[in-house]
């Protein structure tokens, strides 16, 4: 088993059988020009979200253990994420982030 295998049947195991993302999401231009690394990362982010307000705030560590990434490649994926309008960050306190997902274009 590889360890990309064992990170998402780890993933998998802990998100159980779903994780809501509007369909029509898939059909939008921004999204679909992502890399993998961004989609995926918009996958973990809206797993990690409140459902009432759309943010989440999972680490850097935490987004590293569930999906594989080194810290760049998480780092490059949300910047991919923000110029496509599909998160926006803000400080939360120290060194913690919210992501803001928007699911709906502006």
């Amino acid at each position: 088993m590889t360890q990309s295998t064992q990170v998402n049947n780890k993933l998998s195991k802990k998100m159980g059988p779903w994780t809501p993302i509007p369909n029509d999401l898939f059909n939008r231009k921004e999204f679909i020009d992502l890399s993998t690394s961004a989609k995926w990362l918009f996958v973990v982010l809206s797993y990690h979200a409140n459902r009432d307000t759309d943010v989440a705030w999972p680490g850097y560590k935490v987004i590293q253990e569930e999906t594989g990434f080194a810290k760049q490649t998480v780092t490059d994926a949300i910047k991919d994420l923000k110029n496509a309008g599909l998160i926006y960050v803000s400080k939360r306190f120290g060194t913690s982030q919210l992501y803001h997902l928007r699911y709906r274009p502006p």
